[in-house]
């Protein structure tokens, strides 16, 4: 089958349960007031995208997680668990 996932969330923490630890954290987020210019993207850029970078991705510390794909599925599982946008405007 050639358009199925070689990762899940599942299979990647399984391998690094670390990065659980990233999502509780964003979790959090959605626990806590916001300010009225809140920004996800921001958010994700300045605190998660560094964590991520050392545990999925080219730069993981497990070869195994040296991956575009397994990056990709991060990123989204991070960025999903962010509370959205309180900005004004439609653009980050």
């Amino acid at each position: 089958m050639e358009n199925e996932k070689k990762w899940t969330w599942e299979k990647i923490t399984a391998i690094d349960s670390r990065l659980e630890t990233i999502l509780e954290a964003a979790q959090l987020i959605k626990q806590a007031p916001l300010p009225k210019n809140f920004c996800r993207s921001r958010m994700y850029s300045a605190v998660f995208k560094y964590a991520l970078n050392h545990w999925v991705g080219w730069n993981a510390f497990s070869p195994e997680l040296r991956d575009s794909e397994a990056w990709d599925i991060c990123v989204h599982k991070i960025l999903d668990a962010l509370p959205p946008c309180t900005h004004p405007g439609e653009f980050c």
